[in-house]
Formats: structure tokens, sequence, C-alpha cells
């Protein structure tokens, strides 16, 4: 099941892709002062919304929930997933981003 959940979670990137890109980075919070609001979600499709409603095109979070605890726990990380979402381009079209 943590498996699938990791898998739908990639896919969930692989379709946004083309209006944004998402960094997800983890980093030690004691090494790296983050003094930016973050939201905390379950996984990145609220923040890929909200970087295409946001003015500057930009979301930033970080992940919680079942998903975060599983890479969490595959990967042995002590730090929290940081996500950063950049719309990358503006297209004409409306819901186009």
């Amino acid at each position: 099941m943590r498996f699938a959940a990791l898998i739908a979670f990639v896919a969930l990137v692989a379709f946004f892709f083309v209006a944004t890109t998402l960094a997800a980075t983890v980093s030690s919070a004691s090494a790296l002062a983050d003094p930016m609001e973050r939201t905390p979600v379950p996984d990145a499709r609220p923040l890929m919304l909200a970087a295409l409603q946001a003015a500057d095109g930009q979301a930033h979070g970080v992940m919680t929930g079942a998903t975060a605890d599983a890479i969490t726990r595959r990967f042995s990380a002590t730090s929290p997933i940081y996500i950063d979402v950049t719309t990358e381009k503006r297209y004409a079209q409306p819901g186009c981003s």
C-alpha cells in the first residue's frame, strides 16, 4: 500500500510537470534556516494548484501524513520534506497557467 501511494504521488507530479517544476528538497532543519512559511500538505497537488493561482507562480509546503512517513522511513530521513513549486511558463489559454 505504501508503494502504491508513492507511485500515485509520482504520477501526480508527472501530470503537472508541463506547467510547473517541482523541487522537493530534504534538508536538515538545523543546518538550513527556512524563514518562509510552509503549508502542511499530504502531497504536492495542493501546492501545484496554489502555484497556478498565485500572482508570483510559487507555492511552498512541507509534506505530512502517510506518504511523508513512508518516504521518511524508506530513506531514513531525519528532517522534514520541503516542497517548492514554481510555475515556469504561463500560457494564453484559460486554465493553462
